[in-house]
């Protein structure tokens, strides 16, 4: 990893993806490993992202919707998808605490 890397996050993140491929000498998004909504103009991934917070299934996908709801055809709906998550992911937290102030 090269000096720039270590201090520089975001050429970090830039670095793990690539972003299209070629099929028939014409360039295609590759909608499999990193479909463009997923993706800023920048070439951060939400994945990536996701991945440097150690997030984990709720909340990563909460993340994961609000980061591409603005390049989606719906974009109430992914931030609904967004908010159903947070909701899941507040309340398993919630039971949690309940279950240990019990516990003490």
């Amino acid at each position: 990893m090269t000096d720039k890397q270590t201090t520089d996050p975001v050429a970090a993140l830039k670095a793990l993806s690539t972003k299209s491929y070629t099929e028939d000498n014409i360039t295609k998004p590759d909608m499999v490993n990193h479909p463009p909504h997923y993706i800023t103009e920048s070439g951060i991934e939400a994945i990536d992202v996701i991945e440097a917070f150690e997030l984990g299934f709720k909340d990563g996908n909460c993340v994961k919707y609000v980061l591409r709801h603005k390049r989606k055809a719906s974009p109430l709906e992914d931030l609904k998808k967004a908010r159903w998550y947070l909701d899941r992911y507040i309340a398993e937290i919630e039971a949690a605490m309940t279950q240990k102030t019990e516990q003490e």
